[in-house]
C-alpha cells in the first residue's frame, strides 16, 4: 500500500471510501491537472501555454472526455488587497477558465469544488517525493497533485455514503 494511501486511512479511518474520479487542477495559462482514482494518483501532468481561454477550454474538454472525472477540485482565484493595484485592467485569463471549467463540470455532471491556493501548501515538495508523486519539471501538475492530495485529506463531505461532494 502506498504511503499516502496509508495516510488517508490514517486520516479517514478504515471504513472511508475515496471517491472513483477526482481531478483536481491548477488553472492559469499553463493548466496542471492531477487524476485520482479510488484515492491514489493515476496521472499527471500539465497543459500547454494558453492566452486564450477557448483555446485551454478546448485541451480541457479532451482531457474531460479522457479521465471522466466525478469529481473535479479547481484552486480559486482571489485578488488580494496587496495585489489589486496590478490587476487593473488585466484581462485575468485564470477566472475565466475557472468559470469554464465550472461550465464543463455541469455540463459532464461532475462535481465543481473550488479550493484555495493556500491549501496546497500542507503538501510539500518532499511530501509529494515521499509519496512518489512528484513530477519533475511540471510544477503546474505538482500543484494540482497538491490539491488533489489536500481534498482526499481534509475535504469533510466525501466518503460518505449519499454525498455529492
Amino acid at each position: 500500500m502506498s504511503e499516502f494511501k496509508s495516510l488517508l486511512q490514517k486520516v479517514r479511518g478504515k471504513d472511508w471510501q475515496a471517491p472513483l474520479g477526482v481531478l483536481a487542477l491548477d488553472p492559469g495559462e499553463t493548466t496542471g491537472w492531477a487524476l485520482f482514482e479510488y484515492g491514489l494518483l493515476v496521472d499527471a501532468g500539465q497543459t500547454n501555454k494558453h492566452k486564450e481561454v477557448v483555446t485551454a477550454v478546448t485541451e480541457l474538454q479532451m482531457l474531460f472526455r479522457m479521465t471522466n472525472p466525478s469529481f473535479v477540485v479547481i484552486e480559486d482565484y482571489r485578488v488580494y488587497a496587496h495585489k489589486a493595484k496590478s490587476h487593473s485592467w488585466e484581462a485575468l485569463h485564470t477566472p475565466k477558465l475557472i468559470g469554464a471549467i465550472q461550465a464543463l463540470c455541469a455540463v459532464r455532471g461532475a462535481a465543481d469544488i473550488l479550493q484555495m491556493a493556500s491549501s496546497k501548501q500542507f503538501v510539500t515538495n518532499d511530501k509529494l517525493r515521499m509519496w512518489k508523486m512528484y513530477y519533475k519539471g511540471k510544477p503546474h501538475a505538482n500543484d494540482a497533485i497538491r490539491h488533489g492530495c489536500y481534498y482526499l485529506l481534509f475535504n469533510k463531505g466525501i466518503g460518505k455514503i449519499g454525498s455529492t461532494i
